[in-house]
């Protein structure tokens, strides 16, 4: 698999090659943790305009809409959010809230930058290329680009993990072919972390 990905001025490509290099389980740490907000801080305390959009989308479209799902592909659902939101950061004297930082809160929408999408693209079908021609040896195993501290460009050989759940040795288990399902599951329950 070769897997791209890109935020702002920063981006990476890197190749998965089962039993060859780690898997992506391997380099889950790699990735920044999702944001969330505590609900009482939404709903008590907002401090930035995304608390209050999160507030609109999150709390008072229950509270108004019951039983209706909020779609975020819908103008009208997401201009209501944007329109409370707007209402509770004027409340609460916090700036910011616009209509498209609503929708890009609402849909996590993370902000591309059309040249670094063309580098790690690049990058990508170039080793795309590689693999199905074998005309080059693939890239170590990642490759990370900032565009935003000049042409920043490096590459990083990751090691597998050797106790990886998705790519480890795992456990080999000799069963009698005629074993039930439920004494399968006993004979599992030893070697579940």
């Amino acid at each position: 698999m070769v897997d791209g990905g890109t935020e702002g001025f920063k981006g990476h490509a890197r190749v998965i090659m089962p039993g060859i290099t780690p898997c992506f389980e391997c380099t889950i740490w790699l990735f920044p943790p999702q944001v969330k907000f505590p609900l009482c801080t939404l709903a008590e305390t907002p401090r930035t305009a995304a608390h209050c959009i999160e507030y609109a989308h999150l709390i008072k479209w229950d509270e108004v809409h019951r039983g209706v799902p909020f779609d975020p592909d819908n103008p009208k659902n997401m201009k209501w959010v944007y329109d409370e939101a707007v209402k509770r950061a004027e409340l609460f004297g916090i700036p910011g809230v616009t209509y498209s930082f609503t929708q890009g809160v609402v849909k996590n929408i993370i902000p591309a930058i059309a040249s670094t999408n063309a580098i790690i693209s690049a990058a990508c079908a170039l080793e795309t290329l590689k693999i199905a021609t074998a005309c080059s040896k693939t890239l170590s195993n990642y490759l990370t680009y900032n565009g935003s501290e000049g042409l920043h460009t490096k590459v990083t050989e990751f090691e597998r993990d050797k106790d990886c759940l998705v790519c480890g040795p795992g456990i080999r288990i000799e069963l009698d072919p005629s074993i039930t399902l439920q004494k399968l599951a006993i004979n599992l329950k030893p070697y579940r972390p």
